[in-house]
């Protein structure tokens, strides 16, 4: 209870799919969100989003990688 989900606090509108998992298939829509990120109430989220950059259409991971910027309160 004493965390809160980064994404559903985010200052700004969360970036790129919710789902962060693509099974080394970026070429599918990611629709589950395996991977969170929790902040304690010092902290506020300023942005949040899923990178789904790929390289000649391989992704370098089965999960995409969250960016959240943050700022201690």
């Amino acid at each position: 209870a004493a965390l809160r989900d980064a994404r559903a606090i985010s200052a700004t509108p969360p970036y790129g799919p919710e789902g962060t998992f693509n099974g080394f298939h970026p070429e599918r829509p990611a629709t589950e969100r395996i991977d969170h990120v929790f902040v304690s109430r010092h902290w506020r989220v300023l942005r949040w989003g899923v990178l789904t950059d790929s390289i000649d259409g391989r992704a370098p991971s089965d999960h995409y990688p969250l960016a959240v910027r943050l700022a201690f309160d």
